[in-house]
């Protein structure tokens, strides 16, 4: 039993009435959600950066965990269904995190710098 509650409003985002935030871990050093591995290309390129890694296969879980700093980043396909994806990427960003594309694939972080590491 979980016991865990995500919102968020116009202001802020929340677990359990609690306003919460993405966390401030760099790239080296922070864990991050993958599961997309299938699109990206240099995949091990990526993994051989930074070993804290994770394949949870529930985007809804991925997305709270970014948007609460218990992970720093999520790796996904871009064509994912917007049903899907949509509520998380708005709790992400009334945490303070970041949602971008690099080559077919949707990053949500902490910060922009998690796109170097497909680079």
């Amino acid at each position: 039993k979980v016991d865990e509650m995500y919102s968020a409003d116009e202001t802020s985002a929340y677990l359990n009435e609690q306003p919460i935030h993405v966390n401030n871990e760099d790239i080296l050093h922070g864990v991050y959600n993958i599961s997309a591995h299938k699109d990206i290309v240099d995949w091990k390129k990526l993994t051989a950066k930074n070993m804290h890694v994770r394949c949870v296969w529930s985007s809804s879980i991925y997305h709270c965990w970014v948007a609460s700093g218990k992970i720093s980043a999520a790796f996904h396909d871009v064509r994912s269904n917007i049903w899907d994806i949509m509520p998380g990427e708005f709790l992400i960003k009334q945490a303070g995190g970041i949602i971008f594309d690099v080559d077919n694939i949707r990053i949500l972080a902490n910060s922009q710098s998690w796109a170097d590491l497909l680079k």
